[in-house]
Order: structure tokens, then sequence, then C-alpha cells
């Protein structure tokens, strides 16, 4: 193979139809001598078209950081023969797309649009103009009712917003409470941003946030573990205010009418309240169950004596004195999260709930519910809704995958409101190896597939499981047969993904199956790595585990697992404690990292399809890798790289493999032809480059699954 790209390369720079005849023949009979050389058992039985995909599994928790869902890098390996069946729930589609050139390169995207919102907040003065916050991305703006989103991020990239909050009487004056770096405040409508965190604790997550109507440079900040802060100067400067109560504040809510009256949510303590601006704080928790999170609470705008609180396992809880009791109002409601909730500003009986499990509604004071998910796809998670104060028929919810969606009419049919707004983290893609225009794209909560190379996508139906989505193995001898690890468990379909049944049996409860691999000669023969538990194997198709030298890898974060496709017994794990491997099937296992350098941590691996002793480890901050002897020995080849760079995700150009792409966090997609003695940048900066694939009939098209959805280029002949 060596030796015909060789003569191929020489071949297209001669001139002269004779010289290329023979130049040809040459190539043929190097390329005929190097296949009969082969084992036979070899050629019989590797698929035309392997592909080896490398993306990103889980950050480990190198710092004391909190714990939020989808907060942090995933990254995964996995041999991957993606399905060809597609039942899509939604067309997701846009004629619009989106580059990006920073690099060598002009990356385009066209989605998947939406992704998860955390917060959604209206102008007052200008209700068509909407902000929305975002996991990794900061702040979106809508100037157009939702039409279209535009980035407000300078100052806030990368920014994971907790909460948002808009200033009722100068709307150009807003507020971010982020995940780990407090508050930040905007005085131009996003425009730019700076921090305000004189006074609050180093590294603080700010979950809620709220402002006085009618003082508006008084604000209430609910941290997680710090308790309630106060400012009354527009945030200059905070101080903490005592409360006899849980020190993360989930939730709060200022009554509109006598804004000295204040509630606070908190994780596992109920309700509290205070009458003097925060000052002294009393437990309001009669009607209420014992140690209950309260994520969100709700005042009457006409009658602010009557609350409604929304919990995180018991359903929604109604007061009409002000917390002084408590009466559940769950008729019609499912048995779900309450995540947000929202009473009519003009007709204060009809309030609406978002939950983990769809939208509701009420027109009579919470009394009943019925659900109002009509052109929604099932087991909607909704994250936040808002109500057009001067159109109150007009709703806008933020969602766990979805973006934002918006209704016209009170609820009774929503559509996506996404343009502009490409914010899906994709931890996982794979690309069909037979029709290449086939991409799938596993995001937190679903699958997407596209059939026209991420011009457009879908969602595969039911491929939402209410659990993070880390990894996807397909069964190459029956791609309709599918496997995903979640931190549910594992799940598998036989149809392509239109249905799953879970395949727990002997695994550990509510575990992240982080990496699945699958025997390809053998495929009821699966492996799965479990953060903390080690390596599992399946010889049944899933139907029964066993875990396999569990005193080697149980209590040990990272699990990646990797498979020789061409001796499939030979197996790689890595932890952050190193590398092992087990050339039979699992059995023993034996550490391999050794001569790399102690303080290298590798959290990766890929294996050269073709000459799998070639092995390239990929490490958080220390670049890139290579060992020729199956991991004997380690030289490390970062050349062109920049200094203490995350190297996410690696791919092998399948004609030439030699050539290298590596995907970073942050500096962009990396490109060498020298097997990695020299890498070039080739752009796609300022985003986790988390999966990269390459097109098995085009070895030219790069597709890269990113922090804020799926970009591709096309890479020119002889580029590097």
């Amino acid at each position: 193979m060596y030796y015909l790209m060789i003569i191929n390369r020489f071949t297209i720079k001669q001139s002269g139809r004779n010289i290329f005849l023979l130049l040809t023949l040459l190539s043929l009979s190097f390329a005929c001598s190097y296949i009969n050389n082969l084992p036979k058992n070899i050629l019989a039985t590797v698929p035309t078209a392997t592909m080896i995909e490398l993306s990103p599994l889980r950050t480990p928790n190198l710092a004391s950081t909190t714990n939020t869902v989808n907060s942090s890098p995933t990254r995964r390996v996995t041999l991957l023969y993606p399905t060809s069946t597609f039942t899509p729930w939604l067309s997701n589609t846009t004629t619009s797309s989106m580059t990006s050139r920073n690099g060598t390169q002009i990356w385009t995207t066209n989605g998947p649009r939406g992704g998860t919102i955390s917060d959604l907040v209206i102008d007052p003065s200008a209700p068509n103009t909407l902000y929305v916050g975002t996991l990794y991305h900061g702040v979106f703006k809508s100037t157009d009712g939702g039409i279209n989103w535009n980035a407000f991020n300078k100052g806030i990239n990368h920014i994971h917003v907790k909460s948002l909050a808009i200033d009722p009487t100068t709307p150009a004056n807003l507020y971010v409470g982020a995940l780990n770096k407090g508050v930040f405040k905007s005085i131009d409508g996003g425009a730019n941003w700076k921090t305000i965190n004189s006074g609050l604790p180093d590294h603080v997550t700010v979950d809620a946030l709220d402002i006085d109507p009618m003082t508006p440079t008084t604000l209430y900040a609910g941290t997680t573990n710090g308790g309630l802060f106060k400012s009354t100067d527009g945030g200059n400067n905070w101080n903490r205010k005592i409360f006899a109560g849980h020190d993360w504040v989930l939730t709060l809510a200022i009554d509109p009418v006598t804004p000295t009256t204040i509630y606070i949510g908190t994780y596992n303590t109920g309700v509290f309240m205070s009458t003097n601006g925060g000052s002294n704080w009393k437990a309001i928790n009669d009607g209420l169950p014992y140690t209950v999170s309260i994520d969100t609470i709700a005042i009457d705008p006409v009658k602010p004596t009557t609350l409604y609180a929304g919990t995180w396992s018991d359903g929604l809880f109604k007061s009409t004195n002000g917390g002084g009791n408590w009466s559940a109002i769950n008729s019609g409601l499912p048995d779900a999260y309450i995540r947000t909730i929202k009473v009519n500003p003009v007709n204060t009986t009809t309030i609406y709930t978002g939950t983990s499990d769809g939208v509701f509604k009420s027109t009579n004071g919470g009394v009943s519910w019925n659900a109002i998910n009509n052109g929604l796809p099932n087991n909607l998670q909704f994250t936040h809704l808002a109500i057009d104060p001067e159109t109150p028929s007009i709703l806008y919810a933020g969602t766990s995958y979805l973006g934002v969606v918006k209704s016209t009419n009170s609820g009774g049919g929503w559509s996506e409101s996404n343009s502009g707004l490409t914010i899906s983290y994709i931890h996982y893609m794979a690309i069909d190896p037979k029709t290449s225009t086939i991409l799938y794209a596993a995001t937190a909560n679903v699958v997407y597939k596209s059939t026209n190379s991420g011009k457009t996508w879908g969602i595969l139906a039911n491929s939402h499981f209410h659990h993070e989505i880390f990894t996807l193995a397909i069964d190459q001898s029956k791609p309709t047969t599918i496997y995903a690890g979640t931190d549910g468990g594992i799940f598998k379909s036989i149809n392509g993904g239109g249905n799953w049944s879970e395949l727990n049996t002997s695994l550990p409860d509510t575990v992240p199956v982080n990496s699945l691999a699958i025997d390809p000669f053998s495929p009821n023969i699966i492996y799965a790595g479990i953060d903390f538990f080690g390596i599992l194997k399946s010889t049944n198709g899933g139907l029964s585990w066993n875990t396999i030298n569990p005193s080697l890898f149980e209590n040990k974060e990272g699990t990646r697992l990797i498979i020789n496709p061409l001796e499939p017994t030979t197996l790689y794990v890595v932890y952050i404690s190193g590398l092992f491997t087990s050339k039979d099937g699992g059995v023993n296992w034996s550490k391999i990292n050794m001569s790399l350098p102690e303080n290298v941590y590798v959290y990766n691996l890929t294996i050269n399809p073709v000459t799998p002793t070639i092995l390239y480890a990929l490490t958080y901050g220390g670049g890139v890798y290579k060992s020729t002897n199956e991991g004997e020995t380690w030289a490390e080849i970062s050349t062109g790289l920049p200094q203490d760079v995350k190297v996410l995700s690696l791919a092998i150009d399948r004609m030439e493999y030699t050539t290298l792409y590596v995907g970073t966090s942050n500096t962009g997609v990396f490109q060498s032809i020298t097997s990695g003695d020299n890498w070039i940048n080739i752009g796609l900066r300022d985003t986790n480059v988390n999966a990269l694939l390459i097109g098995p009939a085009n070895p030219k098209t790069i597709f890269a699954g990113t922090d804020s959805g799926v970009y591709f280029t096309q890479i020119p002949n002889n580029s590097a």
C-alpha cells in the first residue's frame, strides 16, 4: 500500500501516455504482490471500508468543580459501522449554513440546529427581543421573535450559562450567572460582558438571578454551596445573606408588589421566605415533602400571595397564603421533574409548566392539567418557559436538546425557532462506510442522522433515553443492530434505531458506560468500559455481562476501551492512571505506558487500521505520542501543535495512512502528512473538536463534531 501511494503521487506529476501506463502497471503489480502476501484470514474478514473513529470521553474531574449535567467535555473510542435505517421525528432542516475560517480551511455547518437551553428571557419593552443562555457558548440573542439568532458572547464565550436576568426598566442591562464563574453584566444589550464578582466566593456557580422590579440596582444571586448574595449597586458589590437553610439555592422569586418579600427554593430543604430583603429568613414547608428540592417558584402577578413550587421528584405544589401551607396540584401531570412554571400575566388562572416529560397547561389555577405537546417529540424535556408580556398567546420554551420552540396559540402547537442557534454538543460521530453521505451525530440526549453529508439533519426516533449518550457501536454484520452506551446503562436497537431495549442485566446501577466495542468477527462478543467499575464482556449480544479483572480497573475514572480491528482478542484500556493491554480477550492485562513521561495524562488512544502495531495516544495538555510496537515504547509527535494542547480526537486517512488529523480543545484541527512528525493548523478554532471523521469515498472530506454542531471542509490535494 505504501509503494502504491508513492507511485501514484509520482505518476500524477509526469506527462506522457507511455509513462502513465507503465507506472499504472507497476502500481497494480505492487498492489497484487502486497495483497497476495497478506494472511488469508485477514483478506476474508476485513471489511471493505473499515473505519476507525475517535471521539472524546468525559474529561475527568482534575480539579474541584461542581457536578452539573452536561458541564464537561466527553471523549470516546469505538469501531463503528453505522446503520442505514433512519426514522426521523423532525426534519430539523435548514437552507442556511454557517462558516468558520481561522486556519487554512473554510469549515461549514448546517447543524444540527438547537441544543440545550439553560435560561430564556424576554425584553419587556420589546418582546420580539429574546435572550437565551446555553451550556457552552454563552448568550444568543434574537430581535425578530426567535426567527433568527446570533451569538452575543464578547467576554463570555465558552461560558456555561446557568441563569439570566434582564433589567425591567433598562433592558440593555443584562446579567448572567455562570458555572464556576460568578456573575457577568452587559450594559449594551449583550454586545459586551464583564465580570462583577466583588464579594462573591471564588469559582462560585450562580444558579439563580433576580432583580428588584422597583429598584433594579438591587439584585439577588442564588449560588451552589454559597447561599444567597445581594447587591444594591447593580452588581458592583455583593454581600452574603445568611438564612437557616441549605447553602444550595436552586431558584428565587421576588414579590412584584412588595419586592422586599423574597422566596428561595433550595436543594433538599424546601422553600424559605424573607420579608425584609434577605436580612432574615424562615422555612415555609408546611405541606411539602420532607427533604424536598425546589427547582422553580412562580408568583401570581395579580395575587402575589399565590405561589407555585416545582420539585425535582415530588411534583407541583400551590400555596394561596404566601407559603403558609402547600398542597399538591398534580392531576394530569406525569411523575416528572418540574423544571419551569409560568403564569399568564392577563388571565392568572392559566398556568404553564415545563417538565422532564413535556409541557402542560392548566386553565383553572392548577386544579387539573393537560398536555400541550402538539408538534413536539415524545418526552421532550423543557428547561424554561417565557410568555410574551404584550401577547400572552405567544410562548417560548427552552429545551434540553431541541433548542428553542415557539407557540403562537397558547400552546396549541409548537415549532422550532432555531435558525443560527447551532449549539448542539456532539459527543460522538460516525459515517456510513458504504454510503458516505450518511452521517450520525450523538448528542447528550438524542442521536441525529443526515443522509446528505450534513446539509440537513433529523432525529432518530426513540433515541431519547432520558440519559446522556456517550458512545455507539454498530454490528458490522447486521448494521441495523446498534448499541448505545449512556449514563443509565446500555441500550440496543435491532431495527436501525426505531426501537430500543435496555441491556442492563448484570450491569451496576446508574453508572456511565463510556465506551463500547464489538468483536468484528464474532459480533455477539461485546466489551463495555464503565467508570469506577471496569471492563465488562458479553458473549451473547449484551443479554448478560461479566466483569473482566475487576481488581485492576475498579474505582478508576476515564475508562476508554479500544479493540484491535484485525486481531479482536487484543484490547486496550485507557485510564487516568495509565494504559493497559490484553492479548487474550481480557483475561490477562499488562501496563504499557511505562515509557511515557510521568506528567503526561493519556486519556484516549487510536489504532492504525492497517498496521495495528502502530498506536497514537492523545493527551490532555501534552500533545500526541506514537508507538510502533503496540505500546512498548512511545515517542512524542507534537511538532507544530500548540504548547499544552488538549487533543480530543484523531482520524487517519484510509487511503494515505501517513495523513493524520487531530481535533483539539479551542485551538483547531491540525493535519500531518508525515505520520505526525509535523502538524499544521487547518482551522476551526474556538470550539472543542470532539470527533473527526473522514469520508470513505472521498478522503478529502473531513467532518468535525464539535460543541457547536457538525462542521465539514474539503482538503485540497497536497494541502500540507
